[in-house]
């Protein structure tokens, strides 16, 4: 299980806030907004199945990974 941030709902009243907030303190936090947590898994990891859900109005994700 992988739980972090996520690009959340472009209403979602904290997004300009976190926005802000990552790029002065969690600078690669951005990169999750840009691409999900499957992006940065190694290419030969092949789970059994895959399970994202987010929270928050989108502001984390989980990922559980069933091998």
């Amino acid at each position: 299980m992988i739980v972090d941030y996520h690009q959340p709902h472009r209403l979602h009243p904290l997004r300009w806030l976190m926005r802000g907030v990552f790029k002065r303190l969690e600078p690669y936090a951005m990169d999750l907004w840009d691409h999900g947590l499957e992006a940065f898994m190694p290419r030969d990891l092949r789970p059994l199945s895959m399970q994202k859900r987010t929270y928050y109005g989108g502001l984390y994700q989980k990922l559980v990974l069933i091998r």
